[in-house]
């Protein structure tokens, strides 16, 4: 039997800050059908490279941070190479890319369109209303993770320290707790990073137990002792695999191809 290659389960050495888009990455290779749909999306790109799929499938702005869900479309080596097999000095330098940048004061009070055209999506209205709770126009149509808001900054008679002042009142009367946020709230004890390098684990059991087989599994890695506590560990990680969802609705770059 031909072995399987150590970095297809093994991700002990994953650093901290990468084990979410290496569990994102690595999950994403066992799916099939994203493979079947990023490869014909990536033939729109102008060059089969990280920059030319960087180029070509900008993120509708505003949801930027989706790059980093859907990091294996960036990567040209993804579906076949492992994510621990690119070098690091390559995948900072791209997560630093995919990540949106921090945004500033000039952009939270910049006055928003009442119309939105992105190329690729259909363009959409804001739906703007006046909530009488928190004091502002709101566009409340929106998902509990987006909210488009009219502010009114009266630049002629507020001095910065009033206007920073009345943007801290606005967040702290407009950010939802994160307790409200039902899709991303934490479940289980431990930290992200724990969680994130125990689905990393389970995922290499799924391949060691798929490949191999028990006990042969045990033999190759001994992530985990006897037959019960493989298929649990084995069932968990093809859970990941499974269940685990990836963005797909219009902001998604995705979507580009028509």
């Amino acid at each position: 039997m031909k072995e399987l290659p150590q970095a297809e389960w093994d991700f002990s050495t994953c650093p901290e800050k990468e084990l979410y888009p290496c569990m994102v990455y690595e999950s994403a290779r066992d799916r099939p059908d994203l493979i079947e749909e990023v490869e014909k999306r990536r033939q729109q790109a102008k060059t089969q490279s990280f920059d030319g799929y960087f180029e070509s499938f900008p993120p509708v702005k505003g949801f930027e941070y989706l790059r980093v869900e859907l990091c294996f479309f960036y990567f040209p080596e993804w579906p076949k190479r492992p994510y621990l097999t690119i070098s690091q000095e390559d995948r900072k330098e791209r997560l630093r890319a995919l990540r949106p940048a921090p945004i500033g004061i000039e952009e939270i009070i910049k006055p928003q369109p009442t119309r939105i055209e992105s190329p690729g999506i259909p363009r959409f209205d804001l739906n703007l209303e006046y909530d009488p709770k928190s004091g502002f126009f709101r566009d409340l149509t929106r998902n509990q993770y987006n909210e488009y808001l009219l502010l009114g900054i009266y630049w002629w008679s507020s001095s910065d320290k009033q206007i920073l002042a009345a943007l801290a009142s606005a967040l702290k009367k407009l950010r939802p707790k994160q307790k409200q946020f039902s899709n991303y709230r934490k479940v289980g004890a431990g930290s992200d990073d724990r969680r994130n390098r125990d689905a990393l684990t389970h995922l290499g059991a799924y391949r060691l137990f798929e490949h191999y087989g028990f006990p042969r599994c045990r033999d190759v890695a001994g992530l985990f002792g006897d037959e019960s506590a493989w298929k649990k560990a084995r069932k968990r990680g093809e859970t990941k695999i499974v269940s685990r969802y990836f963005p797909d609705f219009a902001c998604n770059p995705l979507r580009k191809l028509s």
